[in-house]
């Protein structure tokens, strides 16, 4: 599930911040991150922030759908 989770996520995200979200899934720092892409940590933290948000409404959006289906 976690794999179709991020399947689903990596479409719905633009590139520039897709880099962050899979620079983090290797097991990066946000530090590393940011060294690597010459950007700052904070927003490196703020991406991933956002795409947190970002998944936490699809799930939410997930589970109403199913429950209006079941």
């Amino acid at each position: 599930q976690a794999r179709e989770v991020f399947g689903r996520l990596r479409a719905l995200v633009p590139e520039d911040r897709r880099t962050i979200f899979e620079l983090k899934a290797e097991g990066l720092s946000s530090r590393d991150i940011g060294e690597r892409l010459g950007i700052s940590e904070r927003t490196v933290q703020r991406v991933l922030e956002e795409l947190r948000r970002r998944a936490e409404q699809w799930e939410r959006g997930q589970r109403e759908a199913e429950d209006r289906e079941g």
